[in-house]
């Protein structure tokens, strides 16, 4: 009796010792998770992330923060600095901890709930002692973890997509940043052309070679490159705005200089391969989009499971009764265990396995779809890309040098008196708003440029940028 009761005693502590091991070695993993995190955002950016878990790291940023500030702003110095400083950066890397601590929790057993109780009536002592141990608990630890690990690996790939898309959103505010500042200098030249044009016109009325309704005339010019002046200044104002929204910073950090021009125009344009397969193996919404199938397919199974038996539990049971009864003292000393399982008779768990069953389904069909809204968005984007650079191209290479030629013709001819001055300042007009119209043509190619990426590595960053319809010219590029 005595050796049957050691062999149970023995089993129990073997089965404890068993989920406490598994337990113990369920612990968070912040920091590998993070370096998944981060290489999947440096491959995509070229600018590796920054996580500020601690006080030194926060003043490691504060030096790279004032090198970055020493020096006219670059696209990827906006990165960086977006990097270090803004807050919704550190929010969506902070979805890393939480979900590794929440896989630590799935690969931790329920506590063992222990019971005492002592009662004692007319000279007789009982006392229970129980150790309650939930075996479900042990049996679906494989199951939990799992899903958990599926769920984490679905939260890095979403992390660095938001991560990716703050970038993306720096980029674009630091395009149009620089495009609204490199317009207000080109307007600024030709403001001063307009104001030598309204000098000229002044001396020729009072010579008396100018009428008043000519001289009105150029006024009127004068007075509307003006005006778009003020409107220009106003938004290069607002566009530094966005793109300090954008990097999240304040204070101080918004002193930074941006370049006075955009980069130029590549040479030939970027070769990207198998764009439909290479934004369904590499896009960070749909890498997942597959964990959350893989997740979903392994909550069905484990639903399975658990829909039938949703209790099972065993304690061990341990007792003392002792009885005095005339001087004489009787101990006893009963051992067992003791088993709780559900019945599954009012519900047999058919509506939960249901549930999972069409959720699995849903996140397969979710998967397709998007998908399918990946091929397409890169094939637009693609169009945008090429169009857009082949119409800055057509701007840069042909109508800016003839605007240019004419107008030069044209002062020939008015130095020549074959002129008028109108003729002049229609040549010269024409000339500025060619150049404007090839600065927005570049500003709208950068745009697309980073568009592309977007959709093609990391996921939907919505229409293509630029808008309105443009007439594409090839001036000699390559066709794909």
């Amino acid at each position: 009796m005595t050796g049957s009761k050691g062999r149970q005693r023995m089993k129990f502590g073997l089965l404890l010792c068993a989920g406490l091991t598994l337990s113990a070695c369920a612990v968070p993993n912040e920091d590998a998770a993070f370096e998944d995190v981060n290489s999947l955002v440096t491959a995509r950016t070229s600018v590796p992330a920054v996580w500020h878990t601690t006080d030194a790291s926060r003043a490691q940023a504060d030096d790279q923060v004032r090198g970055l500030m020493a020096q006219p702003l670059t696209k990827d110095n906006a990165v960086k600095l977006a990097f270090l400083r803004n807050p919704a950066v550190q929010a969506s890397l902070a979805e890393i901890g939480i979900s590794e601590a929440d896989v630590a929790q799935a690969g931790r057993l329920k506590n063992p709930v222990i019971s005492f109780e002592r009662v004692v009536t007319h000279g007789f002592l009982e006392i229970n002692r129980q150790v309650l141990f939930s075996v479900l608990s042990l049996a679906t630890l494989g199951g939990r973890t799992e899903i958990a690990k599926n769920q984490a690996e679905k939260t890095r790939y979403l992390a660095a997509l938001e991560v990716v898309q703050i970038a993306s959103e720096v980029t674009t505010a630091w395009v149009e940043a620089v495009a609204a500042q490199e317009r207000l200098a080109l307007m600024k030249r030709i403001f001063d052309s307009a104001k030598a044009a309204d000098d000229l016109a002044m001396r020729l009325a009072e010579a008396g070679s100018m009428t008043e309704i000519d001289q009105a005339k150029i006024k009127a010019f004068y007075a509307e490159i003006a005006g778009q002046r003020g409107q220009m200044r106003a938004s290069a104002q607002m566009a530094r705005e966005r793109l300090i929204r954008a990097m999240g910073i304040w204070g101080r950090d918004t002193k930074f200089k941006l370049p006075w021009l955009l980069p130029a125009l590549p040479s030939r344009p970027k070769r990207f391969g198998d764009l439909e397969r290479v934004a369904i193996s590499k896009r960070l919404d749909i890498r997942a989009a597959r964990k959350d199938v893989d997740a979903q397919r392994e909550t069905w199974g484990l639903t399975g499971f658990t829909s039938i038996i949703n209790l099972l539990e065993i304690s061990a049971i341990s007792q003392t009764e002792r009885e005095t009864e005339d001087g004489d003292r009787r101990e006893i000393n009963p051992e067992g265990f003791e088993l709780e399982i559900a019945i599954p008779i009012f519900d047999p768990g058919d509506a939960k396995r249901s549930r999972a069953k069409w959720v699995y389904m849903q996140s397969v069909e979710k998967l397709k779809s998007l998908a399918v809204t990946a091929r397409s968005e890169v094939r637009e984007a693609y169009v945008g890309y090429r169009s857009k650079l082949d119409l800055a191209r057509h701007y840069q290479s042909t109508i800016v040098p003839l605007r240019a030629k004419i107008s030069e013709e044209e002062l020939l001819r008015y130095n020549g008196m074959l002129a008028s001055v109108f003729e002049l300042l229609t040549a010269v007009r024409q000339h500025s708003e060619a150049s404007m119209m090839a600065l927005d043509a570049k500003r709208d190619f950068w745009l697309a440029d980073g568009h592309i990426d977007a959709v093609l590595l990391s996921g939907s960053a919505g229409a293509v940028p630029g808008g309105g319809e443009t007439v594409v010219a090839n001036a000699g590029g390559e066709e794909h």
